[in-house]
């Protein structure tokens, strides 16, 4: 097994890392979760959403991203496989909705909770402006002042280095980087082939390596998996949520990294 396969192992789990997230101010996948559950029938319904969440986030990251946990789909090898999710994904209800651009979810409630946002409007504009509201809610948490934006890549460059450098990354060209954990290291910088600041989603390329195997990577652009609704930070419309979104991401892989350094 790659080094760096054996090291993401230690995985310290979804509820971990989202206890950090929520003690250092990210509620909006908080929210999130608590929309999609609000689809659950009962709380047993619920218990298995959040295990299917937390199994999600275990195999995405052992195998370092290179899995579609919902269709089983592995690119490689792993750390982790879910006897959970391959149970899931052996009912026969599933297997009906298996199909060329179906696209469905394992868990019942998040399945209907995706039709449901996909096929009634209404319901997805009050799921966006909560959301949003939550967004705006952190915004003025921390203070985010996003003045003096140009509309241009360079933005994105100042805001990351702005915040890399408060959390302890080094600068070594275009890349911010860091010891993740003792075997570790993470790499952060702004996707070479934007122009602008608004992009559909943050133009921010994250690398995790092991110290002994630098050319086998987690490329950590997918962050969903790994805390359900953290990648409505990445969606933006205005520059305050473009910096947010960077605090965000690198917040994220700063608990992750801590977490990893008590394993």
């Amino acid at each position: 097994m790659k080094p760096l396969l054996e090291a993401l192992a230690f995985w310290p789990g979804r509820h971990a890392v989202q206890r950090a997230l929520v003690n250092d101010g990210f509620l909006l996948p908080s929210t999130y979760q608590g929309i999609v559950a609000a689809e659950c029938g009962n709380d047993r319904d619920a218990a298995n959403l959040a295990r299917y969440w937390d199994e999600i986030a275990r195999e995405y990251f052992g195998a370092a991203g290179r899995v579609h946990g919902d269709y089983r789909s592995f690119a490689g090898d792993t750390s982790y496989r879910s006897e959970f999710l391959d149970s899931l994904a052996s009912n026969p209800r599933f297997k009906e909705l298996q199909g060329p651009g179906q696209g469905y979810n394992l868990d019942p409630c998040l399945d209907r909770f995706t039709r449901k946002f996909r096929q009634e409007s209404d319901f997805r504009s009050a799921v966006q402006q909560e959301l949003t509201r939550s967004k705006e809610a952190e915004i003025v948490r921390f203070g985010i002042d996003a003045r003096g934006w140009t509309g241009k890549k360079q933005d994105i460059g100042n805001w990351l280095g702005e915040y890399a450098a408060k959390l302890g990354y080094e600068r070594k060209g275009k890349v911010w980087q860091k010891p993740l954990s003792s075997s570790l290291t993470i790499h952060h910088r702004v996707d070479p082939g934007v122009r602008l600041t608004w992009d559909f989603q943050l133009p921010l390329e994250t690398e995790i390596a092991h110290i002994h195997d630098n050319k086998f990577t987690y490329s950590a652009s997918g962050t969903d998996p790994l805390v359900p609704g953290f990648a409505y930070y990445r969606l933006y419309n205005n520059p305050e949520g473009a910096k947010l979104a960077i605090l965000a991401h690198l917040k994220l892989f700063d608990a992750i990294g801590r977490l990893l350094r008590l394993n």
